[in-house]
Parts: structure tokens; sequence; C-alpha cells
């Protein structure tokens, strides 16, 4: 009798357990419309609250690429993974709390996307937020026979309101910003007039989602040639022909075409009488170079071949070089001042190119 009563408790808590079990899962399943099913994950799931300027703590409700952001929000301490419009991010450790999230939007992360979100990824689920991005990969410029135009790409450029042209810096009290008109606009592309006087500046795009990306420097702290010869220098050369009026490739209205004999050259030099160039005024020389055929290259020296860098032109379109004056002399090592710049052939054979938007930055 003793052995049947134990089986019959044993069948009977078995009984309870399986039915409680059923009774269970029957109720979840009736609500999994109001239950994600992390929920029940160590701190929950996940919530971005809005993203932040790393620096200034400003909302933006758009990223540019290979800037730091916060993000805000709850049950982020165990964070798995960070996309960027499908990219992931790198992610710091020491850089998240439950709260925050400090990170970099990588650079290769694709700006034009159907996605424009955030994925966010920890132990407690998935979330995402929308977030288009932004950058400039660069510009050209032009004339439309009203005025010097400026063509930005890059994107995503749908929520752009505001082109500037600007120059010095609020700490140094010197800080000119001037709005530009804008021509015409995609998400790829927009066009500006350039603002009349402007000589030398950085352009922002400014979008109504509170972004603000910078182009690399447009014009010269000290223009040599652009549509046009610095009137302090003059040109000449040898084993070949220059025209500094060209029409047949230009950035601009002009450009220098340059026809040369192997081994021949281009020289820029600086007028008897002019003010001089200080070199440490300055730290990079820019010149874009268009080539008519492949496999041409030049040597670029500074003041008679005292120190030369190589450069290497790519054939039916504008290459545009930014050399670092360290690279022609090392820190310190430098002349005093510049008097003349040179573009000698250094591949075979006759060497036809133009160059147009040269100056020092």
């Amino acid at each position: 009798m003793k052995t049947y009563n134990k089986i019959r408790k044993f069948f009977t808590y078995g009984f309870l357990l399986i039915s409680t079990i059923i009774l269970s899962v029957s109720c979840a399943s009736d609500n999994d419309e109001t239950f994600e099913p992390y929920q029940k994950a160590p701190g929950g799931p996940p919530v971005i609250q809005g993203v932040y300027t790393a620096r200034y703590q400003e909302e933006i409700k758009q990223g540019v690429l290979e800037n730091m952001v916060n993000i805000k929000g709850k049950n982020l301490a165990s964070l798995k993974s960070i996309h960027f419009n499908g990219y992931q991010a790198y992610v710091n450790p020491t850089m998240v709390t439950d709260t925050d999230i400090f990170v970099v939007i990588p650079e290769n992360a694709p700006y034009i996307s159907n996605l424009n979100k955030i994925r966010l990824e920890t132990a407690g689920g998935v979330v995402f937020y929308d977030f288009p991005l932004l950058t400039i990969t660069g510009f050209n410029t032009g004339n439309d026979g009203t005025g010097d135009t400026v063509t930005l790409y890059g994107g995503d450029f749908t929520y752009a309101n505001e082109v500037v042209f600007s120059r010095g810096s609020e700490e140094d009290n010197d800080l000119v910003e001037n709005v530009a008109t804008i021509i015409s606009q995609s998400a790829t592309e927009i066009t500006v007039y350039v603002p009349e006087g402007t000589t030398q500046a950085y352009i922002n795009i400014n979008t109504s989602l509170g972004a603000s990306v910078r182009s690399k420097s447009y014009g010269f702290n000290y223009p040599l040639y652009v549509d046009s010869l610095n009137s302090d220098w003059g040109v000449s050369g040898w084993s070949g022909e220059q025209d500094t009026a060209s029409t047949d490739y230009a950035l601009g209205q002009y450009s220098v075409k340059r026809e040369s004999e192997q081994w021949g050259g281009l020289t820029f030099m600086l007028n008897e009488g002019a003010d001089p160039i200080v070199f440490g005024d300055y730290s990079s020389i820019a010149v874009k170079i268009y080539a008519v055929a492949e496999g041409q290259t030049l040597v670029m020296a500074i003041n008679d071949f005292d120190a030369s860098v190589d450069l290497e032109l790519k054939a039916g379109e504008w290459k545009e070089f930014n050399i670092q004056l360290t690279d022609f002399y090392s820190a310190g090592s430098g002349p005093d001042t510049i008097t003349r710049i040179d573009f000698q052939g250094s591949s075979d054979g006759v060497q036809v190119y133009y160059l147009d938007d040269f100056g020092l930055l």
C-alpha cells in the first residue's frame, strides 16, 4: 500500500508540474503581441533616446563620417555591436555605460543608403534608430558665365539647407562666414555660387537635421594661378611651349597648357621687386593637373630644384595634388622664402598637360 501511495503522489506531482508548464506557455502565447522575445534578458531591451555630438553635446539627427557621437539611452551596457547603414563600427568597451556609448562613425560607412539607420544590439535585443549620414568627398570649381561656382560631391545632401564659406576662427576673433547661393542640389551633389571676394575658405554644408560637414580648403592663402596668373609671378620654360590662357581644358575659363619635349620644364618665377613669399607662412602647395595621355609623370621642384617631389598624372581627368612643404624639406630645414616653382617632365616622350588652381595653403 505504501508503494502504491508513493507512485500515486509521484504521478500527481508530475501532472501538476506539466500542467503548470503548459499553462505558462499558453499564457505567453496569448500575449506574444505585447511581449518582445528579448524582454526577459538582463537589463531589458536597449533603448536609444537620442544621438549627440561628443564635444558639444548638441542633439543631431544626422551623423558625419569619421566624427565621434554620443548615443544616449537605456540598457546599453551589454552592447554587442553597432552598425551605421549596415557597416559595423568599432566600439571601445571603456566608452560604454548603461546610458551612454561614445563611438566614431566609420569612414567607410555608406553615406547613400536605403537604410539610413543605426542598428544597435545588446544582450537584451536589437533597436533601430533613424540616422542618415553625411560627408564631402571632393569638389570642382567652375564658372557659368555669371559667376564662379563650386560643385560639392558626397552625400547624403537631401537635408542640406545651407552652404557657408568660412575662414578664420572664433578663438582668434577673425571668423568670417559668407552664405552661398545654392544653384542646384541632389542627394549626391550641391552646386553653389562662390561668394564675391572669396579667395580662400573652407566650405561648410549644414543640414536641417543638425549636422555640419567641412570640405578641404577652397582657394588659396596665396594663389599663383586660378584662371589667370598672379601678377607678381612670371611663367617661362625650356624644351617646349606654354600658353597661360588656354581654353582646351580648364576648371574655370582658362588654364596653363604645357607641351614639353622629353625632360622639358615649366617655370613659375617670382618677379623682381615683388613681396617675398615667406616659406614658414604656409604648410602646403596645391595644384590640379590634367594629363592628355597615360603614363605621364612630373617632378615638382622648389627654388631651382633645391628640393623636389614626384607627381604621377592621370590621363583624361583633373588630378588634385596637395603636397605638404614637409615633403620637400624636413621640419626646420626649409628656405626663408619661395622664389621659384618648376614642373619638369620625367617620363619618356612628349608630354601635354594642363595646370590650374595652383597656389599655397
